[in-house]
């Protein structure tokens, strides 16, 4: 199963990214703590995309994709930024 999420180079995104996070954790029924460190590892990550990776007012998308199989749980975050 994959699951993906299109944000945009904003930081009002980081809350879209918690909540998917927090959908996904349910979802897959994982311990609250692996989630919150998920949640801190994720905002960090796509918050320096955000911040660091394009200039002032240019306006690009940040894909998260969450690939889920039996025993492992892969992230990939993907940007067009510097």
């Amino acid at each position: 199963m994959e699951k993906i999420l299109v944000l945009k180079n904003e930081i009002s995104e980081i809350n879209r990214l918690a909540m998917f996070i927090e959908e996904l954790g349910e979802e897959l029924n994982l311990a609250p703590d692996l989630v919150f460190n998920l949640n801190l590892v994720l905002e960090e990550a796509v918050s320096n995309v955000i911040l660091y990776a394009y200039p002032k007012e240019e306006h690009q998308e940040i894909v998260l994709t969450a690939k889920i199989s039996d025993k492992s749980l892969i992230f990939v975050l993907t940007d067009s930024g510097k």
